[in-house]
């Protein structure tokens, strides 16, 4: 099966069956015996083979999400580095630091509980911030049919939401039911 999100990139599923390549080039001519030329180059393929077409991130409104089927895949897409687009306080519980900009979700190989940080920004770009009061835990959990994700700031607190995925451009698009506030955030390459 093969996923296609709204802008034109491909999500692999890993089955090589649903998938057909880019097609390849054609090739060049030859030069002519004793000519100073060289022939001509081949011409380039179509691109559509040898991985997913990628999209630049945006703070843009959210592109259709794409259906996140298992928990393992929702804790695939929620991973690594997002900007906030918006206040980061008003989306993640009035707790956050002031000088946070983003979050960073730790990948997790098997689900559970993992970490997330308050991203700032640095000299060389987006970091983690310092201190306990950047890092916290999350869970994600299948509540009914849809997936909340659980954001703990200390071991027994916490604020809840809904994550919708979006692959191209890559984005959160997230309801924190318990601040009723709804965020868009953009991945950070």
């Amino acid at each position: 099966m093969m996923v296609t999100s709204a802008c034109g990139g491909r999500i692999d599923d890993g089955d090589p069956t649903s998938a057909s390549g880019g097609t390849g080039g054609g090739g060049g001519t030859g030069g002519a015996s004793g000519s100073s030329s060289g022939g001509t180059s081949g011409s380039a393929g179509t691109g559509m083979g040898g991985g997913p077409t990628t999209c630049p991130s945006s703070c843009q409104a959210p592109a259709s999400p794409v259906t996140v089927n298992t928990l393992g895949g929702m804790y695939d897409a929620v991973a690594g580095r997002w900007l906030v687009c918006g206040d980061v306080r008003e989306t993640f519980n009035r707790g956050a630091p002031t000088d946070a900009v983003g979050v960073e979700f730790e990948v997790l190989p098997n689900g559970g509980s993992g970490k997330m940080y308050y991203l700032i920004t640095g000299p060389m770009g987006f970091v983690r911030g310092a201190g306990f009061a950047y890092e916290l835990t999350y869970d994600i959990a299948l509540v009914g049919t849809s997936f909340q994700i659980s954001i703990h700031p200390t071991p027994n607190s916490g604020f809840a939401g809904s994550p919708h995925y979006s692959a191209c451009p890559r984005q959160l698009s997230m309801f924190m039911s318990t601040q009723g506030s709804q965020a868009l955030l953009s991945s950070i390459p």
